[in-house]
């Protein structure tokens, strides 16, 4: 009975997303977890075909080329605003926010993010039974439904004239802010922890946070600020801790894997503590099949993974204390750097105390 009402609840859901957002048969995709009771329904907009996924590998490249960015591609679309003259008030406040980004160099987190008019934002997609890029709708069975929205129609004809390039940081922009207007919506007081911060559209920057937040779990989301809070860790450390909420991996000699990991103790590394690197990355890094490459990557010295190469997967938690690494971190080689990346540019956090009964997984190359 309680299977059949909640059946025909997610059928109503439905039909009220497609009655009030109709889109093409193609542009609307149900996806299944491995969770039963949970249901992921996103509707992709015809002009924003890139997954999240696909748009993350984009912006690590902006990332890597950002003097060109920030020199060439932010001027022009700059004066391409000039040209389209949009009418501000026939914006939603999540485009009238990314034009500001835009517009304004060296601006505060506080002078741009309104925590009125995001409450006023929120409160009127409530009443549509949308928020922000997606929304969350949670039953006591944990069913979400999430919506992807469209650009307004003003909004769209400009993001039409754009180019790809100009396409992918717009599209940047406005999964930044969304990320951001979502975390505030599930856990108030990031815009107060965050309001001293300068926007820039670099890596470490307030708009990666929003970025890294717009599809996190809610829980991570939720947890996120409260731990900064409680640890009093920097507001760098909770931007590398967004980098890491899939979880994360740590490479090793076979030699160092023996002696570190196959004895008798309870803990993983040195006196507890281990470097690890984000998991996304991590895979990467094991696919170029090039020791050296590797070390280069990873901040080894060379010849350090002779013995062979042993890769372990974690989960992310926060009883693991995740922070970044420190001048006075134990375990860190002459080729450390501050910052939360290594020498060759991985994510790069430590964690503390992590059960050995925790590796997930662990793989081996020669």
């Amino acid at each position: 009975m309680v299977r059949t009402f909640l059946t025909i609840k997610y059928l109503f859901l439905l039909f009220v997303c497609l009655w009030t957002q109709p889109v093409r048969a193609h542009d609307f995709v149900i996806r299944k977890t491995q969770d039963v009771n949970f249901l992921d329904f996103v509707f992709r907009s015809p002009h924003q075909r890139d997954s999240y996924e696909d748009l993350e590998v984009k912006i690590e490249k902006m990332w890597d080329d950002l003097l060109y960015y920030e020199s060439n591609i932010l001027i022009q679309i700059r004066k391409k605003i000039k040209i389209a003259n949009l009418n501000k008030n026939n914006l939603r406040f999540n485009e009238y926010t990314i034009l500001k980004v835009l517009q304004r160099k060296n601006i505060y987190f506080n002078n741009l993010f309104n925590y009125k008019q995001l409450q006023k934002y929120l409160l009127q997609q409530k009443k549509i039974k949308t928020h922000f890029n997606l929304i969350e709708i949670y039953s006591e069975n944990k069913v979400t439904a999430r919506l992807e929205r469209v650009y307004s129609k003003e909004f769209l004809l400009f993001y039409n004239n754009l180019n790809q390039a100009e396409k992918v940081f717009l599209d940047y922009l406005k999964t930044a802010c969304e990320g951001l207007f979502r975390a505030e919506y599930i856990s108030k007081g990031y815009f107060s922890f965050l309001k001293k911060q300068k926007i820039t559209i670099g890596r470490g920057s307030v708009l990666e946070l929003g970025f890294r937040l717009c599809k996190a779990r809610a829980d991570f989301i939720f947890n996120l600020l409260p731990y900064a809070q409680k640890e009093r860790i920097s507001y760098p450390s909770l931007v590398a801790l967004s980098r890491f909420q899939n979880g994360g991996s740590v490479f090793l000699s076979r030699n160092a894997y023996k002696q570190f990991i196959l004895n008798d103790n309870i803990f993983l590394g040195r006196k507890g503590v281990i470097f690890i690197t984000a998991k996304s990355t991590a895979d990467k890094i094991l696919h170029l099949y090039n020791t050296v490459k590797i070390e280069r990557i990873l901040g080894l010295q060379r010849g350090s993974l002779n013995s062979g190469i042993v890769k372990y997967s974690l989960p992310f938690s926060f009883n693991y204390l995740p922070d970044l690494p420190q001048n006075s971190t134990i375990g860190k080689n002459d080729f450390f750097k501050s910052g939360g990346f290594t020498a060759g540019n991985a994510p790069e956090l430590i964690f503390t105390n992590v059960p050995k009964s925790d590796i997930e997984s662990v793989e081996y190359m020669q």
